[in-house]
């Protein structure tokens, strides 16, 4: 689950089950396990992701932008997601549990997860850095 209207990505995965009402400034994303939306939502959350998610997002006012589910749907995960969920699903555990990562952390977590150094991505991050930190 994820807020539309937002500087950066914030998002939070909830337990199967759990009574809580998503209303009309969020979207939810069905997934298949707890382990797939506990990953999800630490990759969200981090850096790599939301410069990713600015440069498509419509630009709100304010340097806040709408993360639209069609503009989230267009993130790739990473490739081998099974090794991915392994590295990111317990961060989005952490997060639930009312110590969310650093964003050191998440980047080196999403970087790891697809594999990428930061080099690659370096002018992404440059280029969202006020926004995304």
């Amino acid at each position: 689950m994820w807020a539309d209207l937002t500087r950066v990505p914030r998002a939070c995965w909830l337990e199967p089950g759990d009574p809580a009402v998503p209303l009309n400034t969020c979207y939810v994303l069905r997934c298949p396990n707890v382990e797939d939306a506990q990953a999800i939502a630490a990759l969200l959350n981090s850096p790599l992701a939301a410069a990713w998610l600015r440069s498509l997002a419509e630009p709100a006012r304010g340097r806040y932008c709408r993360l639209l589910a069609w503009t989230t749907a267009l993130l790739p995960l990473p490739a081998d997601w099974e090794r991915a969920r392994a590295i990111l699903a317990p961060l989005g555990v952490q997060g639930a549990q009312g110590e969310p990562p650093g964003s050191a952390e998440l980047l080196d977590a999403a970087l790891a997860a697809y594999r990428v150094r930061h080099l690659d991505v370096a002018p992404l991050l440059e280029w969202h850095a006020p926004d995304v930190r």
